[in-house]
């Protein structure tokens, strides 16, 4: 549990440093040619009230969902409401939570997606930021993660929870946090600026090509899932754009009434290396034990913080799924912990390497479960974009745990491969 509320400080502190940052004002370009630049008064703070009332509404229906679907949900309204939350939360081990794969890495990123629209449509600060290279709009999304990590928790854990409704996390093998950190990290990382991406650069291109609103309409609620929700459940129609016209107008990009400010285009010469990184990835690991467990894929989240022009305070903690072996059902295993990482310096191409010391759990469906002291030692290579985003293009570690491993496999010694992007912030 420690861990999982480490991770969440972090977040919330990087998220709240970004937001301090700058002063009480927006810059806004007039529409229209010739247009100046004024300064005008932020506006109104988070509507709390009204998304607490979409998010009510949005965690009902999943529970209403889960409620007529899963025969073992219905069953673990049986017992004690209380005493069955508490042996639920207090269960909470390992990654692996028994969804299958697409439930993990595909479901309950849409729902950090949809979480994460839900706190931008209430923030009229930064409710009409497009995509861009730009401090608005990241800042936005790094607000709209800290909240999608508040309703992931709430959802598993919290007082109208799967941990309340039907006690499921009480029983092996739903006991795990993959969620907690696949939801907010690749959900909003991942998934919501994939959507913004096509909603700027596809969506918007083909309105100007296209006025069949029927055209319009399937474009803009297919290709954006995450956000078409989030309007049903502010009672807006699912092609709803806060930026900009609706589907009937001959030309609805007349009518946008934001653009990215601040803009940091591609490939420009560095200023500065970035005080914080935060970074989702996608991880592959392969056992290389006398008797080796084989494959594990899973993901991660990592945050950095920078202690000199070469040197980063690193927290990694992330897991994987364990393929089926025989003679055991399934598993997962989960890694935690932090370290330092030397960094080539204000480069384009970023060399890297680092050492985190922390641990290993390894928990198989037998009921076998080891938590031990694990070491990795690697390196890898960045391609900083711009000031604001990198690429992660390969990272390889070597690892090891001292552990007896648990089953008939040899968990104790792997090399994992990682790729993903990484959010650079506070230089820009």
């Amino acid at each position: 549990m420690y861990w999982k509320l480490t991770l969440g400080l972090v977040i919330s502190i990087i998220c709240w440093a970004e937001t301090e940052q700058g002063d009480d004002s927006v810059i806004e370009k007039a529409s229209g040619q010739g247009g100046t630049i004024t300064r005008k008064p932020k506006l109104d703070k988070v509507a709390w009230s009204a998304l607490a009332r979409q998010s009510m509404l949005f965690t009902s229906i999943q529970h209403g969902f889960r409620l007529a679907t899963e025969p073992g949900t219905r069953e673990g309204f049986r017992g004690s409401y209380w005493r069955g939350w508490a042996r639920s939360a207090a269960s909470m081990h390992g990654w692996r939570d028994g969804d299958p794969f697409y439930v993990n890495y595909v479901g309950h990123p849409l729902q950090g997606a949809t979480s994460g629209y839900l706190f931008v449509q209430n923030d009229p600060e930064y409710r009409e930021e497009q995509f861009g290279m730009n401090r608005r709009y990241w800042r936005s999304r790094m607000r709209a993660m800290g909240f999608a990590w508040i309703y992931s928790t709430q959802f598993e854990l919290g007082p109208f929870s799967e941990a309340m409704i039907g006690k499921i996390q009480a029983t092996p093998p739903q006991q795990g946090f993959v969620d907690h950190v696949i939801t907010p990290t690749v959900g909003v990382g991942g998934f919501m600026v994939a959507e913004d991406i096509l909603d700027r650069y596809f969506i918007r291109w083909f309105e100007t090509r296209v006025e069949n609103p029927y055209a319009r309409m399937m474009v803009r609620g297919g290709l954006n899932p995450s956000r078409s929700m989030a309007n049903l459940l502010r009672g807006k129609v699912p092609w709803y754009r806060d930026s900009r016209g609706g589907i009937l107008d001959p030309n609805p990009l007349a009518s946008e009434r934001s653009r990215p400010t601040e803009t940091v285009g591609f490939f420009e010469p560095m200023r500065e290396n970035a005080p914080y990184e935060f970074s989702a990835d996608a991880r592959l690991l392969r056992f290389t034990g006398p008797s080796s467990g084989g494959v594990c894929a899973g993901a991660g989240a990592l945050a950095a913080m920078r202690l000199s022009a070469s040197w980063q305070a690193l927290a990694d903690v992330g897991g994987c799924k364990l393929a089926p072996n025989e003679g055991q059902r399934a598993g997962d295993l989960m890694f935690y912990g932090g370290g330092p990482r030397w960094t080539l310096s204000r480069e384009r191409w970023r060399p890297h390497f680092q050492l985190i010391l922390g641990g290993q759990k390894v928990t198989l469906s037998q009921g076998d479960d080891k938590n031990a002291f694990a070491l990795g030692a690697g390196g890898g290579v960045d391609v900083r974009l711009n000031r604001a985003i990198a690429l992660r293009l390969a990272n390889f570690e070597y690892r090891h745990a001292w552990m007896n491993h648990p089953g008939m496999e040899d968990y104790r010694t792997s090399v994992r491969f990682s790729s993903g992007l990484v959010l650079q912030m506070g230089s820009w």
